[in-house]
């Protein structure tokens, strides 16, 4: 049985892409990479995959050598995919896998509400 899902919204993610916490942002459809410039833009572009499935993610995985323990936050447009795909990474052990509850379509909205 998988463990439950990490989830986390647009103010986490923020927050770590402009602490420039390491982690790789799985794109699955989506780009949010134009949201930011300066040193949180290129930090984002050097932490981000546009992705579509799992082979996608390995691949990335191996090229850049990631240890199980890495953190990885995928993001869909609806959560749904992103979720897929953290519970299949979860199956194969890796601990650190959250997910942009509700996708790309909350986190328009809660950006929107966003005093920054």
């Amino acid at each position: 049985m998988s463990e439950e899902l990490g989830y986390i919204g647009y103010f986490q993610l923020d927050n770590l892409i402009r602490s420039r916490v390491p982690f790789l942002l799985l794109n699955l459809g989506t780009d949010i990479r134009s949201w930011y410039s300066s040193v949180s833009g290129l930090h984002l572009e050097n932490h981000s995959v546009l992705c579509q499935n799992w082979a996608d993610v390995e691949r990335e995985i191996n090229e850049r050598s990631l240890p199980l323990h890495y953190a990885f936050v995928a993001l869909s447009e609806d959560g749904l995919q992103a979720e897929k795909l953290a519970r299949e990474m979860q199956d194969k052990g890796f601990a650190n896998v959250y997910v942009i509850q509700g996708g790309l379509q909350k986190m328009l909205r809660e950006k929107k509400e966003s005093p920054s």
